[in-house]
């Protein structure tokens, strides 16, 4: 019986210590915040509509590729006012990764300021951050964020199993190349 009741404790003292351990952010990926309408889990004709007929975009033959869009000598469209540089990556059609360097270097010098902002901003407290070196980041369980002010401020969110899916199909198409 004491050993029973041991086991349910530790078993409840774990999970207590996992919660924590996460930085309070248990979110799915429909949760996930998005980078100007962009989010992960989105497909690549969902991207095409967000993005408007002026950016166009070449179809993945595989499903799988990269985005990459720099406003450093056009505009971009409004709903991407403030981005300077931004890449999507997919898998299969779908959106693993969004990352953006904003254009507006007047805003949030300090990592601190840009994480009040990202926590005002997306609902999730401040304290869950976990920072080093001015890099910080968010493990909400499905997805990471990371956010760091060293050039501009920079956000990346990503699906952690899509991604997961995509290295490791990335993996076995080398090394059957190799082979």
């Amino acid at each position: 019986m004491a050993l029973k009741f041991s086991v349910l404790t530790l078993l409840l003292f774990l999970s207590l210590y996992v919660s924590f351990a996460h930085g309070q952010c248990q979110r799915s990926i429909s949760e996930a915040p998005a980078i100007s309408g962009l989010k992960i889990g989105m497909l690549s004709d969902e991207v095409q509509l967000l993005l408007g007929s002026n950016t166009k975009i070449k179809p993945f033959k595989s499903g799988t590729g990269t985005i990459y869009l720099s406003f450093a000598e056009q505009a971009p469209p409004e709903n991407l006012r403030d981005i300077g540089t931004l890449w999507v990556r997919l898998f299969e059609n779908r959106v693993y990764q969004v990352e953006a360097f904003y254009s507006d270097t007047n805003k949030a010098e300090r990592i601190e300021s840009f994480l009040s902002e990202l926590s005002t901003t997306y609902q999730i407290s401040p304290a869950a951050w976990q920072v080093k070196n001015n890099y910080a980041t968010l493990d909400c369980g499905e997805f990471l964020i990371k956010a760091d002010v060293v050039l501009n401020r920079h956000l990346e969110i990503t699906d952690k199993a899509l991604k997961a899916e995509f290295v490791k199909k990335r993996s076995e198409d080398k090394a059957k190349r190799e082979s």
